[in-house]
């Protein structure tokens, strides 16, 4: 095994992962994850695929694809492709029927075929259209807004004072808007004019005319809470109550927090490399560097104080 198989493999068991976790999170298929693990070039397709499954390969396990590229072009190495020889005379005397016309004919032949294997092995074996149609842009304006959101004018009072002998000791001042009142319900998000910011008001400390209603982002909260805190990069497969909510790779530094109602099930490719607290409480470590353990926690086996 050569520089390239080695190291993909070394990077892929480094993080507690087996081809067929790889196959589903990469979808590449797992023979050819293999045959680049092993530097089996014949069983990979064309060129052009093989260097964009190390690419990805490579992306995928935090390696430099720069360099694994270059790996592979060392390891397979630069053959020729011999040039095809071209006869400067018919091979039967007498005959008269042009050559270059039929030589035209097969290339074109031949790139129509390259190109319709090209879009089938993109369309129906990677699932991605190599020719995606561009959404049509809607045309946004004042008629599409007014279309949408319907602000009802209400009559506002003049910001003139009168003086009234029977003024009551607390005064309202109350802030008039030039054109219409949006109701509370209505964000500035939702029209396409920018948003219009009303002059601060001093209201005297004697008064309480104007409400003030924050709507606060609710915390995650559950019967089972588990927040788990990166200290070096792992594989991390999260099932909460029975479905699988998270699956992917975590870095040093990194936050995360699952909420579950019955059951919260975690496989864990670096053992060492996450530190766990549930419901609050800091569990003991997991394991040791490199190790895989499977970790789930119900309603009856929460740690307590």
């Amino acid at each position: 095994m050569g520089e390239l198989g080695s190291r993909l493999r070394e990077a892929r068991e480094g993080l507690g992962l087996d081809l067929s976790q790889v196959e589903a999170s990469t979808r590449i298929r797992r023979v050819f994850l293999e045959a680049l693990e092993e530097e089996r070039f014949d069983a990979l397709p064309a060129d052009v695929y093989t260097r964009g499954f190390i690419q990805n390969y490579a992306r995928f396990l935090g390696l430099n694809p720069s360099e694994l590229l270059a790996a592979y072009r060392t390891a397979k190495g630069s053959k020729a492709s011999p040039m095809p020889t071209v006869l400067s005379e018919p091979l039967l005397r007498g005959a008269k029927s042009p050559v270059w016309p039929a030589i035209f004919m097969a290339l074109m032949a031949v790139a129509v075929l390259a190109l319709a294997g090209w879009y089938a092995y993109y369309r129906l074996y990677l699932g991605i259209d190599p020719w995606p149609q561009r959404p049509t842009p809607v045309a946004s304006g004042p008629t599409a807004t007014r279309s949408v959101i319907t602000l009802a004018p209400s009559p506002q009072p003049t910001p003139s004072v009168t003086p009234s002998a029977e003024a009551t000791a607390t005064p309202t001042v109350q802030a008039v808007l030039p054109t219409a009142t949006m109701s509370p319900t209505v964000t500035a998000t939702a029209l396409n004019t920018p948003t219009q910011r009303a002059t601060p008001i001093r209201q005297p400390t004697n008064t309480a005319t104007a409400t003030t209603t924050a709507t606060a982002t609710p915390a995650q909260e559950g019967p089972i809470r588990v927040e788990a805190r990166v200290l070096a990069k792992t594989y991390v497969a999260v099932t909460i109550d029975g479905q699988k909510t998270y699956e992917g790779i975590l870095d040093a530094g990194d936050t995360r927090v699952w909420v579950a109602q019955q059951s919260l099930s975690m496989r864990v490719g670096n053992a060492a490399g996450l530190k766990l607290l549930v419901n609050g409480f800091e569990v003991a470590p997991l394991g040791t560097s490199g190790q895989v353990v499977d970790v789930s926690y119900t309603l009856e086996n929460l740690p307590r104080p």
